[in-house]
Formats: structure tokens, C-alpha cells, sequence
């Protein structure tokens, strides 16, 4: 479950689904990682190209110093 994975209860994800919480980079990192989607269908196409282009690369990052132990760790919590 998309909840779990991410480290949050249900009620979280669900506001965080209809915008009354923010996803962090990590979530989102996750979510990219984990349901094949782009990050380009991620951050939304408003932000200004510069803040976009910043915000992607934001989200790279995380993803290179978090996300993969972060994932670790879900998936060593579940075996045990």
C-alpha cells in the first residue's frame, strides 16, 4: 500500500491525494521510482521554467541521498 510505503497513515495520504497536505520530495521521489511515473508529470507545469527546472533537480537529488535508503528500510521493516 502506497500509505505504508511512503511512511504515512492513510489519512495523511489521503489529503495529501486532494491537496490539503504536501507530498515531500521524498514521497515524491518514491512515487516516481516506484509507479514508473515521470517527474515531469509530477511538479506541476505552472511553475515558472527556472523554478520547474530547480525544483526537478531538488527532487533528483533527494532521490540519490534518501530515497534509496529510505526504500531499504521499508523493505527491511516488512521482512522482519
Amino acid at each position: 500500500d502506497l500509505a505504508d510505503l511512503l511512511g504515512h497513515n492513510d489519512s495523511y495520504l489521503k489529503e495529501a491525494l486532494n491537496g490539503i497536505r504536501e507530498f515531500t520530495g521524498v514521497d515524491i521521489s518514491i512515487i516516481h521510482i516506484v509507479l514508473d511515473i515521470s517527474y515531469d508529470d509530477l511538479i506541476p507545469p505552472f511553475l515558472g521554467s527556472e523554478l520547474y527546472f530547480n525544483t526537478k533537480q531538488k527532487l533528483k537529488e533527494i532521490y540519490r541521498n534518501k530515497t534509496k535508503k529510505k526504500l531499504l528500510k521499508n523493505k527491511r521493516d516488512k521482512i522482519i
